[in-house]
């Protein structure tokens, strides 16, 4: 199962959340609100490598410059 991370700026407390549940509302350590994804837990380093970073829609093919 994925899990999300999350990180406490106050007090840097890290933790993991599964996905499909709400992200938390605050800290479970130190009960503060300012809490964000952890820098581990996104972009290139969340999808572990996969996928060529074309958007939606695949790759541009076969198109001029007019």
């Amino acid at each position: 199962m994925f899990k999300r991370k999350f990180r406490c700026s106050e007090c840097e407390h890290t933790w993991e959340v599964a996905y499909g549940l709400p992200r938390p509302s605050k800290c479970p350590q130190c009960q503060s609100v300012n809490i964000h994804r952890a820098e581990e837990d996104k972009g290139y380093a969340r999808r572990h490598g996969k996928g060529k970073g074309y958007g939606k829609g695949g790759p541009r093919r076969n198109v001029k410059n007019e």
